[in-house]
């Protein structure tokens, strides 16, 4: 009778011939996502330190920010409501640019709000690793949009210019600029205010493993809290400029400073978007995530007991919380494979943070020193 040992994310499987040194089956099951079979006596030996469940947040602590970006989503869409009116009352751009900057944001804190409900959503057997890439489709979807709406408040800034139509109600911008002001301001108070007086700082990406990388970043929702303070920390910057755009075209005329205020937000929402349209390519592309060392995983796995050589090592993430290794370790002593297993997936899992790992042990034969992919791989 078959026997596995498996559990959700980085664990292995084994079967009962293994245990009697069977030569027939030779091989270790690891990596399933629990659709298998599962020994309930032998899961329970599991030390907390080697089960995968301690490197994943609960259903609650995923969903906790979800009522704190449903009151920006609010008061964003109040926000984008007040500057549409006053950008067309102003005949103002740069207002209604300063809208559509926002309307990204609503839209960004919108697929937050999604992701964070698809991310409790469990695998199957079509979605192995459940949703977690559809947080890079929305984000994709949401770039898009930015870039769409900053072409055309490029193209609307240049045909002002060539037209020459560029009187603006200097009171009605300034009235607009100051209210945007007031909205971004109360958002930046209450976003700090809820995650407890937090220190922020624009130090994370926005898709790396920033949560699991170090034992010290909080909670996941000081990461979702965090990024929205930094995108309505922007709003409020960008309303400061409109203020001052408005002062400048009120106290000298200079009826230029409106478009080029367009301009100026349009190529600061270019400037911030392109990192992350790359980041997303990246991600896609399943290069190794920033955040792991290749050269350094791969010797902490050739540096383990009985560990001969190793190849076939892949690095990819999953979604912004998980990332998965794929390792072919190569050993002397068949008898050892067991614990070659455990000692890798052990490393990998706290070592180097990795959620899916999959380790093949094999015994060395003259294919792996001809196959070129059993070799090591170049740097680009």
């Amino acid at each position: 009778m078959k026997k596995y040992v498996t559990t959700d994310d980085s664990h292995y499987g084994l079967l009962d011939s293994l245990e009697n040194n069977s030569e027939e089956n030779d091989f270790v099951v690891n990596g399933a996502e629990g659709e298998m079979d599962t020994a309930e006596d032998e899961q329970n030996n599991h030390s907390q330190s080697d089960h995968c469940h301690t490197l994943l947040l609960s259903q609650r602590e995923k969903r906790s920010p979800e009522r704190v970006l449903w009151l920006v989503v609010v008061i964003s869409a109040l926000h984008i409501t007040a500057q549409l009116v006053g950008g067309v009352l102003a005949n103002s751009l740069s207002i209604i640019a300063d809208s559509g900057h926002i309307l990204t944001d609503l839209v960004s804190f919108l697929i937050s709000i999604f992701m964070i409900r698809i991310s409790v959503v469990n695998s199957n057997r079509r979605f192995t690793f459940g949703y977690l890439r559809a947080e890079f489709i929305g984000a994709l979807a949401s770039i898009f949009i930015i870039w769409t709406i900053t072409i055309l408040m490029i193209i609307f800034a240049t045909q002002r210019i060539i037209s020459g139509q560029m009187t603006v109600d200097t009171r009605i911008m300034l009235i607009s600029a100051l209210v945007g002001i007031v909205f971004n301001f109360v958002m930046v108070l209450f976003l700090k205010w809820s995650s407890g007086g937090a220190q922020f700082s624009h130090g994370h990406s926005h898709f790396t493993n920033s949560s699991v990388n170090g034992a010290d970043n909080g909670p996941k929702e000081n990461v979702n809290v965090r990024a929205a303070f930094i995108h309505v920390l922007g709003d409020f910057i960008q309303s400061i400029g409109v203020l001052s755009a408005a002062l400048l075209i009120r106290w000298t005329d200079f009826q230029l400073a409106d478009p080029l205020c367009t301009y100026f937000f349009s190529l600061v929402v270019l400037c911030t978007s392109v990192p992350i349209a790359r980041d997303i390519f990246l991600v896609l592309m399943e290069s190794t995530p920033s955040f792991l060392d290749f050269d350094a995983v791969r010797r902490d796995l050739n540096d383990i007991s009985f560990v001969r050589g190793v190849h076939s090592l892949h690095l990819w993430s999953v979604g912004t919380e998980r990332s998965a290794a794929i390792a072919h370790l190569i050993i002397d002593d068949e008898s050892k494979f067991i614990e070659v297993t455990k000692a890798a997936t052990k490393l990998l899992q706290n070592g180097h943070k990795i959620h899916f790992t999959t380790i093949q042990i094999e015994i060395p034969e003259p294919i792996h020193s001809q196959c070129k992919f059993c070799k090591t791989l170049p740097d680009s």
